[in-house]
């Protein structure tokens, strides 16, 4: 990566494309390898910055596969735009997928204060080399069996499994009553964007983070943080 950014060293943005079983922590330590350097020329560990604003979405689709008799609209589209890419020469891959948002790391806690962390039963964190410190907004927590919002269950993960939607109805009734508890502030476009953090189990599917995002970004909650724990490789 570090090869990468000095090819391209004004980019600050970087896409990482997932498979729908790639598991929570995969995606952290994926994100904190594409951010942050750490580099010790000088004697002591020094921390650069690569590409932080990192946007994720779907990995495109295995044209090649045995089993695919008849390409898909989307598999076409992704053809055309591949060719149309590798002809401009650049590091955008934007244009490859549909970007599903922009996230924002935060540190939740230290790992060397247990009693702070989440019951380990519930849930486990990963951890990841943020530095940022929490902020106080709304909590959706993903454990190893339900979503919850704050304390209160509104989903199994069995029942997000089973949706065919991007979005998880119980999940979308409880944000939108919460937001009417409050007045959104406004983006720089004029949209309300609220803020919301994810406490998501270490093992969790990346199809149920996705069903997560989509669903607060659906109700005004578009700034989207992921909660870790402070312990990742420096």
């Amino acid at each position: 990566m570090r090869t990468i950014k000095t090819q391209y060293p004004l980019i600050t943005e970087a896409s990482i494309l997932l498979e729908q079983d790639t598991a929570y922590e995969k995606l952290i330590h994926t994100m904190d390898a594409v951010r942050i350097v750490v580099s010790t020329e000088t004697g002591k560990p020094a921390k650069y910055a690569l590409f932080p604003d990192i946007s994720i979405g779907d990995a495109p689709p295995d044209v090649g596969g045995a089993k695919m008799k008849q390409k898909s609209p989307r598999v076409k589209r992704h053809e055309r735009l591949q060719k149309r890419i590798r002809g401009q020469g650049n590091l955008n891959l934007t244009s490859l997928m549909d970007i599903f948002t922009i996230l924002v790391f935060f540190l939740l806690v230290s790992s060397s204060n247990p009693s702070k962390l989440p019951n380990a039963d519930r849930i486990k964190l990963p951890t990841s080399v943020a530095q940022t410190e929490p902020k106080d907004t709304l909590v959706v927590m993903v454990t190893k069996q339900e979503v919850m919002v704050q304390d209160m269950k509104v989903a199994t993960l069995g029942e997000v499994n089973a949706l065919k939607s991007d979005l998880i109805p119980s999940l979308a009734t409880e944000l939108k009553y919460r937001a009417s508890k409050t007045v959104a502030p406004l983006n720089e476009q004029g949209v309300p964007e609220r803020e919301i953090t994810i406490l998501s189990d270490e093992k969790t599917p990346y199809s149920v983070i996705r069903k997560v995002m989509a669903t607060c970004s659906q109700n005004d909650y578009a700034k989207i943080s992921f909660a870790v724990i402070r312990g990742g490789k420096q």
